[in-house]
């Protein structure tokens, strides 16, 4: 008896994986699907200092708090931000938190 059921246990385990393996399969293709169309491919490259700062921008922080946060000066930041927005062809910080979002490079927080 415990022979059949060991073994009834096991081919359903077999199963089990394979149905699992089919629905991981499916899931990595939804999602390659959906990352192709919201997050846009750039050939911008910044530096992690660079991505800190446009994390920070992001959340909203003025060029005064993402010094403070830093211990840089105001004046760093300004060039930073200016420098950013150079090899992002925006034009104001609004046009740069769009395009951090859309490329991916920050990602947007979803109230909870």
């Amino acid at each position: 008896d415990n022979l059949i059921l060991r073994r009834a246990q096991i081919k359903e385990a077999r199963t089990s994986l394979a149905d699992l393996k089919e629905e991981m399969t499916s899931i990595k293709a939804i999602l390659k699907q959906n990352s192709a169309r919201t997050v846009q491919k750039t050939n911008v490259y910044l530096t992690p200092t660079e991505r800190d700062v446009l994390e920070l921008l992001c959340r909203g922080y003025t060029n005064k708090e993402i010094a403070e946060r830093r211990s840089v000066s105001k004046d760093r930041i300004v060039k930073t931000v200016k420098k950013i927005m150079s090899m992002t062809q925006t034009k104001n910080r609004t046009e740069l938190v769009r395009w951090a979002f859309s490329t991916g490079y920050v990602s947007p927080r979803r109230p909870s």
